[in-house]
């Protein structure tokens, strides 16, 4: 599996397949198979969220949670709009300078 379709959760790869699934879901996540199916008949916000939808779900599955899926669909939401706000985020961890020490942190008031 490549990179470019699959997204690792706590050490799972997740393969990301573009296929309908079933019922009347845009997505869903099998945790046997590792696979993620995404909808590929919803406009590209939806199937992005979608997506983060059910990496919440394989977060909630590794960390062995129950959010249920009103706070799952919350925070795909969240995760969702903060990201497209804000797309430099994706590299905002190669921003931020390496300290030499907790003590060089800034203290919050």
């Amino acid at each position: 599996m490549s990179k470019a379709d699959s997204i690792q959760v706590f050490g799972t790869d997740y393969e990301v397949r573009l296929v309908r699934p079933a019922g009347d879901s845009w997505g869903e996540i099998n945790h046997e198979e590792q696979t993620i199916y995404i909808s590929p008949h919803t406009a590209r916000d939806v199937r992005s969220q979608t997506l983060w939808h059910e990496l919440i779900h394989a977060i909630e599955f590794h960390a062995g949670l129950d959010l249920g899926e009103q706070a799952v669909d919350i925070l795909a939401a969240g995760v969702y709009a903060i990201l497209k706000a804000n797309p430099h985020m994706i590299h905002f961890r190669d921003e931020i300078p390496a300290s030499n020490s907790a003590s060089d942190a800034p203290v919050l008031p």
